[in-house]
């Protein structure tokens, strides 16, 4: 593996300012399942990692909203199976995660981290998008929300464009 600097801020207005640099090689961490296969394995080479685990506690929470469910980026995917407002409000939730991956992997990895990964194999992602989930994303200037489809549309018109 390439050498590479950790950084972890304490807000998610810090983070987003240590992401804000253009440079590709500058990637967030959540769980690290998934990102820690791809550096072990040649695929990606950060230069920078902005652990995200000292974000605000909201990051981590699953609660009944204003507008619904609200779950937290940071929330491992074995909290959100393990839920009882998830199982109440979304069970088909709850069903998916039961085949997802190993309890391992869901004892670590987190919503967000599942969510940014986008592989297409992925169970939540489309179950999200059927129940007409939003996420907020996120930046240096504060962020905005958007549907979870919205994630994968601009990766889903490169694919369909090469595959043409």
């Amino acid at each position: 593996m390439t050498p590479f600097e950790l950084v972890e801020p304490g807000s998610l207005r810090e983070a987003a300012a240590l992401l804000d640099t253009g440079e590709p090689s500058v990637r967030p961490m959540a769980g690290g399942t998934a990102l820690m296969l791809m550096m072990k394995m040649g695929v990606l080479r950060p230069t920078r990692l902005v652990s995200l685990r000292a974000v605000e506690r909201r990051c981590f929470e699953i609660a009944e909203g204003p507008e619904g469910l609200y779950v937290g980026a940071m929330t491992s995917l074995s909290a959100l199976g393990r839920s009882p407002l998830v199982a109440r409000e979304a069970p088909v939730i709850t069903g998916a995660l039961r085949t997802l991956s190993n309890v391992r992997v869901r004892n670590v990895a987190t919503l967000g981290g599942h969510l940014a990964h986008a592989d297409p194999h992925m169970d939540l992602p489309p179950v999200l998008i059927a129940l007409g989930a939003r996420v907020t994303i996120a930046d240096a200037k504060g962020g905005r929300t958007i549907p979870v489809e919205d994630l994968y549309a601009a990766t889903c018109r490169r694919r369909c464009a090469r595959a043409s």
